[in-house]
């Protein structure tokens, strides 16, 4: 056997051994999530109660850093910071997957840069209007939508995420022509809605609950393709919208550079998380589903969100330039 040939087989095993000890030591130090909404949202929220119960699994501290903007760009950007050792992870959404679609000139490549790890949840959005929105239902609102064409401004949480592309379905299945108003998360949003500045908007669950009670907004459908267990009294939007649906999930995503045993540790971390009563009960209270699975489980599901909305997303002129 030639000496250089057997020199590179030891080198090789050598890296491979390093990996192999590099993995079993993970985590050693404290892990970054970036999350590319504002602290107090959903997605915050549900984020900091797993990095909780994680940090108290681990005995290492997982940090939450909020990286707002891009439309999650900045936030995944994070993940691919060298070196890849599953200490910077990516908070992703839907906007993960509709941004190769919105941004041909994505600073990464969606499916060859990244390894998704761990879908942390997954449900529906609510379609919501403000008091002053003479509708009682989903059909009325469409009604009251192509009687006062351009009246209506509809507020959108995330630009690229749900409550943005079930926004865009909503008005293309329907035909209304409403005006949309990009915020910077629910946080924002919400005041407005109250005053009525925008008058209908497709968003979580939690943060209008106790505003719906008072009777400043009302919650006329969910956006699944049945009705909800926390609220099962507010219709499917598919109910007078046949075919209608739009679901909003949250997940981790590291550089795929990362060694496989870290990208397997790192989802079993996080699945022991989420088994937890009091992380899965504050994730339930949102208006969402606990999630869970493997990593190609969450690499199938994004592939699929990807070729979704892809039409949606031209039809409506999305595409940036």
């Amino acid at each position: 056997m030639p000496k250089i040939f057997v020199r590179f087989t030891i080198l090789a095993l050598a890296l491979a051994a390093c990996s192999v000890a590099n993995a079993q030591k993970y985590p050693s130090s404290p892990i970054s999530i970036a999350v590319p909404t504002p602290p107090g949202g959903p997605m915050d929220t549900m984020m900091r109660s797993l990095a909780a119960k994680m940090t108290a699994n681990i005995g290492q501290n997982v940090i939450i850093e909020n990286k707002t903007g891009g439309s999650g760009i900045i936030a995944s950007q994070t993940a691919l910071r060298p070196p890849a050792d599953g200490y910077s992870v990516a908070g992703i959404y839907l906007s993960h997957a509709t941004n190769v679609h919105m941004f041909p000139k994505l600073p990464y490549d969606t499916l060859k840069d990244f390894t998704p790890v761990f879908l942390v949840a997954k449900g529906p959005l609510f379609l919501i209007v403000s008091k002053d929105v003479p509708a009682n239902n989903v059909a009325e609102l469409i009604a009251y939508a192509k009687a006062h064409p351009g009246k209506l401004n509809m507020g959108l949480s995330a630009l690229g995420g749900a409550s943005h592309l079930g926004a865009e379905l909503f008005k293309a299945m329907t035909g209304i022509n409403i005006q949309m108003v990009p915020y910077k998360g629910t946080a924002s949003l919400l005041p407005d809605m109250l005053e009525g500045r925008v008058q209908v908007t497709i968003d979580s669950y939690l943060q209008y609950l106790p505003h719906a009670k008072t009777g400043a907004i009302r919650m006329l459908g969910v956006s699944s393709r049945n009705r909800v267990d926390i609220d099962p009294s507010i219709p499917a939007i598919g109910e007078t919208v046949p075919g209608y649906e739009a679901l909003a999930w949250w997940g981790l995503a590291v550089s795929s550079d990362t060694p496989p045993q870290i990208v397997n540790q790192l989802n079993s971390i996080a699945a022991k998380a989420l088994e937890d009563k009091e992380v899965r009960e504050k994730i339930s209270a949102l208006g969402i589903v606990p999630g869970g699975g493997t990593p190609a489980d969450f690499s199938a599901l994004i592939k699929s969100e990807i070729t979704k909305w892809e039409s949606v997303i031209k039809n409506a002129g999305l595409v940036q330039k």
